[in-house]
């Protein structure tokens, strides 16, 4: 695994810690009629937005492997369809980068 994806699911696990941290009692997030203390909004907002630019980001890193790894073979060492293939990798990890962290909140 490479460090984008260790980051993913090390803030990933902080986001769940957080939904469930968020009041105490645990109740309180999701039974209006428990009085519960809970975190203002903000920071609740903060962790989830820290967290979606590190998905950004790691799905940025994972695009960028596969033009990396068909630079590193060469051009002669490489055929136009394996590098339309890793071209067509990178561009959907950089769309799923932008549709997946664009349209969370």
């Amino acid at each position: 695994m490479n460090l984008s994806g260790i980051l993913q699911v090390v803030f990933g696990i902080l986001c769940v810690v957080g939904v469930f941290a968020k009041c105490t009692p645990v109740e309180g997030n999701w039974d209006p009629t428990v009085e519960a203390t809970c975190w203002a909004e903000s920071a609740f907002l903060g962790i989830n937005y820290t967290s979606s630019a590190i998905t950004f980001l790691a799905y940025m890193i994972q695009g960028w492997i596969p033009i990396q790894m068909a630079l590193s073979l060469g051009r002669s060492n490489i055929t136009r369809a394996q590098w339309i293939a890793l071209s067509a990798i990178a561009f959907w990890n950089v769309v799923a980068g932008v549709r997946f962290t664009s349209f969370n909140y």
